[in-house]
C-alpha cells in the first residue's frame, strides 16, 4: 500500500512547480458497502457522503466529470445477467460514458471472474465479455483488485490522479503528467 502524502500535491508542468489543494472526495449516499478511505485520508481535504447523480465515488466540484463505479463480484454478475439488473446497468453505463474519466473498480481478479460460477448461472466468459464491451464501447476503464482493500486504494488513486489532470487543465497547463509527477 502506498503512503499518502502529508502535504498538498505539487506538480511540475512545463518546469513550473504548482501546488494543488487537496480535493474533497464524495461517496454516494446510496453506496451500501462504502469504502472509508481511512488509509488515504491525507490525500483528501474531506470525505463527504451525499447523493451523486452517477456512480459511487467522485470529487467535489467535478461530479459531472469524474466517476468511479464499484462492483463486488456478486453485484457484477447480477448486473451482467439478463435475469438480473442488466438493463439498468447498461443505462447507467451510457450515462457514465459521458464523463471525462470513468472507471469500474471490481472487487475481484480476472481469474476469479473466469473461474466463478457461484454468483449466477451466467457463463463467466459472458461477464468478462461485458466488461470488455464497456471498455471498448464506452471507454469505461475496468480495474480488477483481488481484495477489497486494494480496490479501495485503486479508487483513491484514480480519483486523485483524475483530479490532478483536470486541475492542470483548469490552470492552462497541458493535460498530462511529466516525469516526476507520476
Amino acid at each position: 500500500m502506498r503512503k499518502p502524502p502529508s502535504h498538498p500535491t505539487s506538480l511540475r508542468p512545463q518546469g513550473i512547480t504548482i501546488t494543488l489543494p487537496k480535493p474533497t472526495l464524495i461517496v454516494d449516499s446510496m453506496e451500501q458497502k462504502a469504502y472509508t478511505f481511512k488509509p488515504f485520508r491525507k490525500w483528501f481535504a474531506e470525505i463527504e457522503r451525499r447523493k451523486l447523480p452517477i456512480g459511487d465515488y467522485s470529487i467535489a466540484g467535478l461530479e459531472d466529470r469524474i466517476v468511479v463505479e464499484r462492483k463486488s463480484l456478486q453485484d457484477l454478475f447480477n448486473c451482467c445477467s439478463p435475469y438480473g439488473s442488466r438493463e439498468a446497468f447498461v443505462r447507467a453505463c451510457e450515462r457514465v460514458s459521458k464523463m471525462e474519466f470513468a472507471a469500474l473498480v471490481i472487487e475481484g481478479s480476472i481469474t476469479k471472474i473466469l473461474r466463478s460460477n457461484e454468483f449466477s448461472g451466467m457463463h463467466p466468459n459472458a461477464v468478462f465479455g461485458t466488461i470488455q464491451a464497456l471498455a471498448v464501447r464506452w471507454g469505461i476503464q475496468p480495474w480488477f483488485a483481488p481484495s477489497r482493500a486494494l480496490a479501495e486504494e485503486i479508487t483513491a488513486c484514480l480519483l486523485h490522479k483524475a483530479y490532478q489532470l483536470i486541475s492542470l487543465e483548469k490552470r492552462g497547463f497541458p493535460r498530462r503528467f511529466v516525469m516526476g509527477d507520476i
